[in-house]
Parts: C-alpha cells; structure tokens; sequence
C-alpha cells in the first residue's frame, strides 16, 4: 500500500513557516527601526520588504513541496496525460475562463470587505503598482511566484494527499479551506476560499497542475494589471452599495458561477482516471486532529498579529 501523506501535519507545517517568516521580518523591522531614522511605517510599505514578505513563505513552500515529493512521490503531474487536453486549445479557454470568473467575483469580493470592514480594520499593506518596473517585479513575485508554487503545495501536496483519504466535495472543500485560511486575512478569505474550490476542481478534472498555475496566474494578475491601468478607480467597480446594485453584483455572481459549472460539466466527459480519482480509507482521525491544531493556530496569529 502507498505511503498516505497527513495533510493536517502538511498544513501544519505550512502555517509554523509563515508565521516565523512574518516574525522573523518583524525582528528586522525592529532592528533596522533601531539603528536607523526609518519608522516602521516607512519600512514596512517599502516595496523591498513587500517583495521579501512575498518571497519568502513561497521558498517555505517549495521545501516542503520538493519534500513531500521525494519522501512520497507526485500525486498530481504538473503537465496532463490526457491528450483531450491540448494545450494550445485548453490555455486559452483558461485565460479567459479566469477572466470571467474574476470579472464576476471582484465586485463580491469588495462588497465582502466592506462588510467587514465595519466591524475591523484591515491590516494589509499594498503596493502601488504605478510603473513599469514596479509592474514587471509585482508579476514576477507577486503573480507567478505564487501561481506556481501555491499550486505544487495546495493542490499537488494538500489536495492530492486528502484525495488519499476522502471522498471528493471533502478533499475540494478542506484543500480550499486551508488555502483561504493560508492567506491570513479574514477580507480575502471568501474570494480565496472560492478560488480554492475552482483550482482544485480544475486539477482533479484535467489531472494537471499546470492548468491551476495558468488560472492561479491570470487572477492574480489581472487584479494586478487593472491596478496598473485604472490606478485611481476601476471603471467596473462598483462602490455604491445600493439594494440594486448588490442585486448586480449578485447576478454578476451567478453568470461567473454558471459559466464555471458549465466548464466543469464540459470537461468531466473527457477525463480520465487519475491516481486523484482513487480514494483510500482510513486513518483520517490524526489528519483532522492535526488540521484542527494548524487551523488555531492560523487564527490566533491572525488576529493578534
């Protein structure tokens, strides 16, 4: 029988790096505050420090990608051996299927935040994205960075391994939960969760990770390049929350929402089986003990933090 790998202990792990990454940052913060003019403020909105706050948990998941890889072997191929899938026909499909989920889910997302923001502040620090370079360096580091390595771990380490264990609705909702939950901020966490759902459907049907890493690659930087272009405001946003215009952004919800099933209901007449489609049962009470354990401890920093 297959080594079964804890996704629980994965995610665990996962978390305990992020957060000695922020912490290790913090101490820099705090010594360069020390022994130089700089405030913290100023420091801490510096694109050097964005970048490397980026940078960093992405190496901390790439070790414990290549680790699990060479301790357990690949549960997801990053290129898809199903020749239905042609990449020159399929990427594009991507590109613009990522678009329309975006354009459908953005005015959501915001409606979410300014819901919570009502009752907290958020804390995240952006960058503006108003130049060339700044621009080239944010797609680098800030888009296919995460595009790639997000995808080896979330959906070729988490999901691949919880596919080990649970049924299919279980392993796509707990691999989007950590996901959501990975990103630390309690405004994203419904778009993160949502687009966690999409990724990890879209390599179980394909049994590829690459097409995650194009989806994965275009919202992020389509969130991006609408920054870079419109850096006062994006004409399509909508920002008067009238009873008729969340009814709109609800719709536009929805259209996304059927696009999507479509897409999925479209693809999955041409899968093939995959090592993603064979469940194993058993020993799954460690794996949520250890889930469990690495869920409180996301929380917790991210509200003290």
């Amino acid at each position: 029988m297959e080594k079964k790998v804890n996704f629980g202990a994965v995610f665990l792990v996962a978390i305990a790096l992020s957060i000695a990454c922020s912490i290790a940052l913090s101490f820099v913060i705090s010594f360069i505050v020390m022994f130089t003019q700089s405030s913290v403020t100023d420091i801490s909105s510096s694109e050097v420090f964005i970048y490397t706050s980026a940078i960093l948990p992405q190496i901390c998941f790439l070790g414990i990608y290549l680790y699990v890889r060479h301790r357990y072997g690949s549960f997801a191929p990053v290129f898809s051996k199903n020749k239905e899938f042609k990449w020159y026909i399929f990427v594009p499909i991507i590109v613009v299927l990522a678009i329309i989920t975006l354009l459908g889910s953005l005015n959501f997302a915001h409606l979410i935040e300014y819901l919570l923001s009502k009752v907290a502040t958020p804390k995240s620090i952006s960058l503006a994205v108003d130049n060339v370079p700044t621009l080239i360096m944010s797609t680098l580091f800030m888009c296919l960075l995460p595009a790639v390595v997000e995808e080896l771990l979330f959906r070729g380490v988490m999901f691949g391994s919880l596919r080990q264990r649970f049924n299919l609705p279980m392993s796509v909702f707990l691999s989007a939960l950590a996901f959501a939950l990975m990103h630390m901020s309690m405004f994203s966490f419904v778009h993160q969760f949502l687009l966690g759902i999409i990724l990890a459907l879209l390599v179980y049907y394909t049994g590829s990770l690459v097409f995650g890493m194009v989806f994965h690659f275009i919202n992020n930087f389509s969130v991006i390049l609408i920054e870079y272009i419109y850096s006062a405001s994006f004409p399509l946003l909508i920002e008067d929350y009238s009873a008729s215009n969340i009814f709109i952004i609800l719709g536009l919800l929805l259209v996304a929402i059927l696009v999507l099933t479509l897409f999925f209901l479209t693809i999955r007449k041409r899968r093939k089986e995959t090592p993603l489609m064979k469940p194993q049962k058993g020993g799954n009470g460690l794996v949520l003990v250890s889930f469990i354990l690495a869920v409180m401890l996301n929380i917790l920093f991210t509200f003290i933090a």
